[in-house]
Order: structure tokens, then sequence, then C-alpha cells
């Protein structure tokens, strides 16, 4: 719980949330690996998740429908990134850019329903 602790608190909102929660928050949350060339978030699709870079490379790619062309906008390698925050905040949105893994990468995952399950389980941080 240390190690994934960490990486959640890198989000600004949860860098000063009570211990109690942010050990909820890390039992909610799932680790996931990924190869190279393998797609994490597609843009268009619906998100509900967040995302934490542990270790790897991903490459943040947008669509530009008006050329026909993607584009890479950037590209993260160092553990303790995150993306796909509005997730947590917004039912139903749609993901501005699709993330690829750009090296073998680690991804810690938690959910809007995960994320909301636990804020109301404490409620000294709504």
């Amino acid at each position: 719980l240390v190690v994934l602790g960490s990486v959640l608190k890198h989000f600004p909102l949860f860098a000063s949330v009570p211990t109690t929660f942010l050990k909820r928050l890390c039992r909610a949350s799932c680790t996931a690996r990924f190869a190279p060339g393998d797609v994490v978030a597609e843009e268009g699709s619906v998100s509900s998740s967040m995302f934490f870079l542990v270790s790897g490379k991903i490459r943040v790619i947008k669509w530009d429908g008006a050329e026909n062309t993607a584009r890479v906008q950037q590209e993260e390698e160092v553990g303790g990134r995150f993306f796909g925050e509005a997730s947590l905040f917004k039912d139903n949105d749609l993901r501005t850019s699709t993330v690829v893994c750009a090296a073998f990468t680690e991804i810690v995952i938690l959910t809007s329903a995960d994320f909301w399950s636990c804020v109301e389980c404490n409620p000294m941080v709504r």
C-alpha cells in the first residue's frame, strides 16, 4: 500500500487526503501491465477510469479529423504522471486523446465508480 499510495498522491486532489481514505483508494485501484503498442485509452471512447503511470512510457496521440492524420501530442516516460482525471467527475465523458504504450508499462487504474464509493465511505473527504 505504501508504494501504491505514493503513486496516487501525485494527483493533487489526493496529495493531502486522510490516510484512511488513501488506503481505501489503494484497495479500490488495480494495477495493469501493458506491452509496447497496447492502447490504454482511445480517443472518442467513454471514459470511466483515471490512470497513474507507475513505470514505462506512453504516447498521447490526438486525431486531427480535418487532415485525417494523427499526431503525437506528448510522450511521458516518468512514473508519477496521471491522465484521465476528468472521468472521475464527468459521467459519460469522451476521451480526448488516445494513449498508446511505447514500452513495457505499468499503470494503476482507478474507476470513477470505485472513487465515488470511497468518497461515500469517507464523509470527511466530501
